[in-house]
């Protein structure tokens, strides 16, 4: 039974779950891709991207992205109840993708291709990853459509 001004303890906990569980995600994909920057023989398009808008400020504030930008965007969807952090987890993805796009226009595709032809699985499973968390993310982001109740005759 919930009290009025209780707290669920379910709720708590799930909200803990998301805040942790992305922000080890996002820190793993961040030092996945670190690794396919090959001390200078591969690119850091990867690492930016993943770690885009904050990437795209400087060199010493890019290195805190990781810490800074997943862990809020998973505070933000503990809170989703709210619509406010709804609108903000949406605008900083949208502030994501956009960094991304900038990302790949200051990016000299040819490392690219060179790291894709060294370690292609290493770059499926970094972006299979990557993909399968966004779609999770903005499965927590849109609510789920109530079914449709038919009338029984």
């Amino acid at each position: 039974m919930n009290w009025p001004g209780s707290i669920n303890v379910i709720e708590v906990l799930k909200g803990a779950a998301i805040v942790v569980g992305i922000s080890a995600l996002y820190h793993k994909l961040a030092h996945l891709s670190a690794a396919l920057t090959g001390a200078g023989h591969g690119t850091a398009y990867f690492f930016q991207a993943i770690l885009s808008p904050l990437s795209l400020i400087n060199t010493e504030l890019f290195e805190l992205a990781s810490i800074i930008f997943w862990p809020l965007v998973a505070v933000l969807l503990a809170f989703r109840r709210l619509t406010f952090c709804r609108y903000f987890v949406v605008a900083a993805l949208v502030l994501h993708y956009v960094g991304i796009l900038i990302v790949s226009f200051r990016t000299d595709w040819y490392y690219i291709g060179k790291v894709w032809h060294t370690l292609p699985l290493l770059v499926t499973e970094l972006l299979g990853a990557y993909f399968a968390s966004q779609i999770f993310v903005w499965s927590l982001i849109i609510p789920p459509k109530k079914a449709i109740q038919t009338p029984v005759n």
